[in-house]
């Protein structure tokens, strides 16, 4: 391990186990590193995790006898608090520059991909043709992060998925759906074993994938998606990764059942030029997925930044109908 235990690095490294190990209890080490982060050994994040019990003198992951951690401590989730919150102004003071940029929104990988270049093309010729040519910087996030950031005043605001659950943040971020939900859908291989049970099929029972392996994007698109997915333990697997190409890969590969926003599966296809079989998934199994801004509630943002937000709020339910297929009804602030 690193003389420098605390270097952001091992910070960093330590919040993202933490992270995946509060998600997936249970779950060995090398399951973390192979599944989740695929960029450090086990070896690396069980030396890092046991030399800052050592260093501190508590425990932030319960090991017991050797096994799998079986979960985080109280301890563990104010540690790793503490440490986002280290990082979040370390990497904004490393980055600093004199002529920093007016406008910082940070996303996710879904959203920089497949939302954000049409609103962002449309601000840029209104701010011109008033005479400015605004800096930005769209730093990629999961969601969780999203939502510190704005809180903690490091972003102007950020769009991710519209989650109810955040009812921890409601009294410092408001979340603001951009349109109504898009159905999820399950998209394999035509020659995937399940492509005849999916293939044009409403479906409104999950239990049939618990054999099978399923690929999603809970932590960066969809959290409610991976909560839906069967969870008996010893059967199926589920694969959580960073950006939407790689469900595409997975799927392409035959490798996996992707769990994906409807309509988007029409990218696979045309991405990667070979039939696949998709199958709508009914609310009742799975809930539907609506885009949303996240918004500063007690902070005034400047004035190049409320542009950008009504230019988004403006396009984007035209654009995720065009890109999906799906024709949705808008949602309209107050």
């Amino acid at each position: 391990m690193s003389k420098d235990l605390l270097s952001p690095e091992n910070l960093e490294l330590f919040c993202d186990a933490f992270e995946a190990i509060n998600q997936h209890p249970g779950k060995s080490y090398r399951q973390i590193a192979e599944e989740h982060l695929h960029r450090s050994s086990a070896s690396t994040i069980s030396r890092l995790v046991l030399a800052l019990h050592e260093h501190y003198e508590e425990i932030f992951i319960d090991v017991v006898g050797g096994k799998p951690p079986t979960g985080v401590t109280d301890v563990g989730r104010e540690f790793y608090k503490a440490a986002r919150q280290y990082l979040n102004h370390h990497y904004r003071i490393k980055h600093w520059k004199h002529e920093s940029p007016q406008i910082t929104i940070a996303v996710t990988n879904f959203i920089q991909t497949y939302l954000l270049p049409t609103c962002i093309g449309q601000f840029l010729r209104l701010s011109r043709a008033q005479g400015n040519t605004p800096q930005m910087e769209f730093p990629e996030d999961n969601v969780p992060r999203l939502t510190e950031l704005v809180r903690d005043g490091l972003v102007d605001f950020a769009m991710g998925p519209y989650q109810v659950e955040q009812e921890a943040f409601e009294e410092q971020v408001e979340f603001l759906p951009l349109h109504e939900p898009i159905p999820c859908a399950l998209v394999c291989r035509k020659d995937h074993p399940l492509a005849e049970k999916i293939d044009n099929q409403l479906i409104f029972d999950l239990e049939f994938l618990s054999e099978h392996t399923v690929i999603t994007l809970p932590k960066i698109v969809q959290p409610t998606v991976a909560e839906s997915l069967p969870k008996a333990k010893g059967m199926g697997r589920r694969i959580e990764v960073n950006t939407f190409g790689i469900v595409l890969a997975h799927i392409e590969e035959g490798e996996a059942v992707g769990a994906i926003p409807g309509g988007f599966s029409t990218i696979a296809q045309m991405s990667r030029g070979s039939g696949v079989a998709c199958g709508r998934i009914h609310q009742s199994a799975m809930p539907g997925l609506s885009a949303a801004l996240y918004l500063p509630k007690h902070r005034e943002i400047s004035e190049s930044a409320k542009l950008l937000r009504n230019v988004i709020v403006e396009m984007v339910p035209r654009i995720v109908e065009e890109k999906s297929g799906i024709k949705l009804g808008t949602h309209t602030p107050d």
